[in-house]
């Protein structure tokens, strides 16, 4: 499939370091999330998730949880995870945009949003065309 070559290619283009850090960054989030009972979903999405991730690609995730303020107005949580410094914040429609840039430069971009934001297919979480 052409899709999965380019994919391959795509992802090869990295160093190792840079796929190590991407993966151990994804990993990390993956083990914080699941022992927290306010989020009910953390979603991989952008390039990484289409295992296509570029040298310039940053860590796209969507975290939904029913606490959004505690991940709005406290930063402890990233400080915690080593997701580097907020760098700019921005709201997405029901999405409200982190934007981390850890020590090495990576961009980790974590958008938080509702639970609902999952169960309504007529709210794009960013500017995105539709796919239906």
């Amino acid at each position: 499939m052409v899709r999965d070559d380019q994919a391959a290619r795509s992802r090869a283009a990295l160093s190792p370091e840079r796929t190590a850090e991407i993966d151990e960054v994804v990993a990390r989030l993956t083990r914080w999330a699941r022992g927290r009972e306010d989020i009910v979903g953390l979603l991989l999405v952008g390039s990484c998730a289409r295992n296509a991730p570029r040298p310039d690609s940053d860590i796209d995730v969507v975290l939904l949880t029913t606490d959004e303020p505690r991940y709005l107005h406290d930063t402890v949580w990233a400080k915690d995870l080593g997701l580097g410094e907020l760098i700019r914040a921005q709201s997405w429609g029901a999405i409200i945009e982190r934007r981390y840039s850890t020590a090495s430069g990576l961009g980790v971009e974590v958008g938080v949003g509702p639970p609902t934001l999952g169960h309504d297919r007529s709210r794009r979480p960013w500017n995105t065309p539709r796919r239906d």
